[in-house]
């Protein structure tokens, strides 16, 4: 076809401009009427690097390879020809997320980035998911196409412990199997062959300095209360595979597949339950695209894309295994689909822990004070509003808490709750006050209380408030110190300096799936003199008793934190 048969007026650089704001799928169409169109569209650049940011997220022109291409087009065309239409409505969201979760760790902590792997294969995946015998939906099998968990020093060591204990257990068999043939050669009745009971994998001995460094490089943080640490690591496809036959998953669901866990598994273990499966839709759309597919064929809805990945009711969700209770169970740690069909609830969790990752709400830290070795993304929140803050004379508390069902008892619900604390200048102070008034924070008028920011100070005792979902107060505490100590706070060397920060951890239960916490602290002006002066004056505030005089004490407001079950659990 002739196109200036139909507008003659119209020139090809006039039809070049008509072109290059079409989307991919009107473009790809476009270039099969005729060979001037088709070379039109297939040069045009400006079309595709729009096409491979509005579709895709993407501003390079990196393909699914993740090699650098000549062309906008070329780099578009490897991802249609890499992820067939099923992936195509969860690609670009997983491909953000994974891209958040990157950059955070680049600047934050490039020692974990070091640690993320390629992506799978689509045969790749297949195999695994044979091997499981059951399909994993696409917006879940995306997160594997793109990164395949973590490689740690520390799974190279439990590997090894893996193949001893299985070497242990294949060596007692053939012992056995020997001895029941020596007793009947003997005419003795032949014996049962008793077999050593299943071990499930316990820690390995750590052998290096490097794969005990690696315990803290989980991808996705964790959080450390008295005795309990847990830091998660993504795990490849194959071990989630591994670990979800070895833990027998399938008793709490038929489809359930490890997904993330802590150093030693049983301490906290995320899974992706997949709930039952349906049956197969009509005319399947979850076959690869191969690479002679059109550039813009139309990818399909994300509730039919879910439907072509093998049907799971209900979505899925992520789960944290809990132990706590009679039998094993599944609490819940994400939503389940955002829209009828879409089946993404593993990816909503995942996208969600990429945003909060951006936008600030966790940062590096050491959860051990005892271990410098123990930097690990911390997830008690740095964000309101799962973060709570609070400034009197100076002393900034600022509280957030973490779920931690793993450690719940029956019938009840853990919560650990970080408590920071540092002393402001009077500037800083003064710019605290202002941009809690900017955000509409009722801390704000708690930040001086009619008196001036103090230049020192030191903590005495604590005076907690556990409320229901009620607002009724179901446990008071008063004590001494926080944790055994006593902090003296300071201000940072120089105007407007950060102060450092006394950070203590702790933990709480109650029964209801909502509460909330809050209290105070009495500090002293100052410090007290000799290492068991302050101990022998909280004890007198507690009991009511005079303190020595000259001292001077003032109360320290702890904002009202929520002790609510969250929506995600990381």
């Amino acid at each position: 076809m002739d196109p200036s048969g139909l507008h003659p007026e119209l020139t090809p650089p006039c039809w070049a401009h008509v072109f290059s704001m079409l989307p991919s799928s009107a473009a790809a169409r476009v270039a099969c009427v005729q060979k001037l169109w088709k070379d039109l569209v297939n040069n045009d650049e400006h079309l595709w690097k729009r096409v491979m940011a509005e579709e895709l997220g993407l501003s390079s022109k990196r393909g699914a390879d993740g090699a650098e291409k000549l062309t906008f087009r070329a780099a578009y065309v490897s991802w249609r020809q890499s992820y067939g239409p099923e992936y195509w409505p969860f690609l670009p969201r997983a491909i953000r997320a994974w891209q958040q979760i990157k950059d955070w760790l680049a600047v934050h902590y490039p020692a974990i980035l070091q640690t993320i792997k390629p992506g799978l294969s689509e045969a790749e995946v297949g195999a695994a998911e044979a091997e499981l015998g059951f399909r994993l939906p696409p917006a879940l099998k995306v997160i594997y196409r793109l990164h395949d968990g973590q490689d740690l020093l520390l799974d190279a060591a439990l590997e090894r412990h893996c193949r001893a204990v299985a070497a242990a257990q294949q060596a007692a068999k053939e012992a056995a199997a020997a001895a029941a043939e020596a007793a009947a050669a003997g005419g003795a009745p032949r014996p049962p062959v008793l077999l050593p009971p299943p071990q499930l994998p316990q820690p390995p001995v750590i052998e290096s300095a490097g794969e005990l460094a690696s315990i803290f490089h989980g991808l996705f943080g964790g959080y450390s209360v008295y005795a309990h640490t847990v830091v998660g690591r993504m795990m490849p496809l194959g071990r989630a595979v591994m670990w979800s036959r070895e833990m027998e998953l399938s008793k709490l669901g038929p489809r359930v597949l490890a997904f993330a866990c802590s150093y030693r598994v049983r301490d906290k273990l995320i899974v992706a339950d997949l709930g039952p499966e349906e049956e197969q839709q009509q005319g399947q759309g979850g076959q690869q695209q191969g690479a002679g597919s059109s550039a813009g064929a139309a990818a399909p809805s994300a509730a039919a894309a879910g439907a072509a990945g093998g049907g799971v009711r209900g979505g899925g969700r992520m789960a944290v295994l809990r132990r706590g209770m009679r039998r094993p169970v599944l609490q819940p740690a994400g939503p389940t689909e955002s829209s009828p069909g879409a089946r993404d609830g593993p990816l909503r969790w995942f996208e969600e822990y990429g945003r909060r990752l951006a936008e600030g709400y966790y940062e590096v830290a050491c959860l051990d004070e005892d271990y410098e070795g123990s930097r690990a993304i911390c997830l008690f929140p740095l964000q309101p509003p799962l973060l709570a803050e609070a400034i009197t004379r100076g002393v900034r508390v600022r509280a957030s808490v973490v779920y931690a069902p793993e450690q719940s008892p029956p019938d009840k619900h853990l919560f650990a709750y970080c408590i920071r604390m540092s002393l402001l200048d009077a500037q800083q102070a003064r710019q605290a006050a202002l941009q809690q008034q900017q955000q509409g924070g009722g801390a704000a008028a708690a930040v001086t209380h009619g008196s001036s920011v103090v230049s020192r100070c030191q903590l005495l005792t604590r005076h907690w408030f556990i409320k229901d979902s009620r607002d009724r107060v179901e446990t008071e505490v008063h004590g001494e110190g926080v944790i055994g100590k006593y902090p003296v706070l300071e201000p940072g060397a120089g105007a407007g300096a950060a102060a450092e920060e006394f950070t203590y951890c702790s933990c709480t239960h109650q029964g209801a799936t909502r509460g909330s916490m809050e209290g105070s602290f009495d500090f002293m002006e100052g410090s007290a003199p000799g290492g068991d002066a302050a101990p022998a004056i909280a004890a007198a505030l507690v009991s009511g008793n005079p303190v020595p005089a000259g001292v001077r004490t003032f109360n320290v407001a702890c904002p009202t934190f929520r002790l609510d079950v969250p929506e995600y659990i990381f």
